[in-house]
């Protein structure tokens, strides 16, 4: 079985094939429309990074975040880690959604999902340190 992967941004061709990943794997918890308004939305968003997994050109697993950048993010929005701090949080990733069809959960796709995006975010924040 051979996976290939892509970015997955604004300008995916794949969009709709995630939302009905999305769907399948939310199980009735939301509609078709409300997933693909929000996987839309958060496509635009700033700091968008993305990346789809296909097998023989079918959409099988995605993964996407944003890296934030002098944005601030409450610390309310953010599950307690142990460390308090009381102003915000700057330069870091968000890790929005990871799924995979369960056909293909024991194919290592999640880890290379995974892996794919902290590589781009850590490769960006070198990029910005040179």
């Amino acid at each position: 079985m051979l996976i290939s992967y892509v970015p997955f941004d604004e300008t995916s061709g794949y969009i709709e094939d995630v939302v009905s990943l999305s769907l399948e794997m939310c199980e009735g918890e939301k509609t078709g429309e409300s997933i693909r308004s929000q996987i839309i939305k958060d496509a635009y968003e700033e700091g968008h990074k993305g990346w789809i997994a296909l097998c023989k050109g079918k959409v099988v697993g995605y993964a996407y975040g944003y890296h934030c950048v002098k944005k601030d993010v409450k610390r309310s929005d953010l599950e307690p880690a142990g460390e308090h701090r009381a102003e915000g949080i700057y330069d870091c990733f968000e890790y929005v959604e990871l799924t995979v069809s369960p056909k293909y959960k024991h194919a290592g796709i999640e880890s290379t999902l995974e892996k794919r995006l902290l590589d781009e975010t850590l490769a960006h924040k070198k990029e910005e340190t040179v």
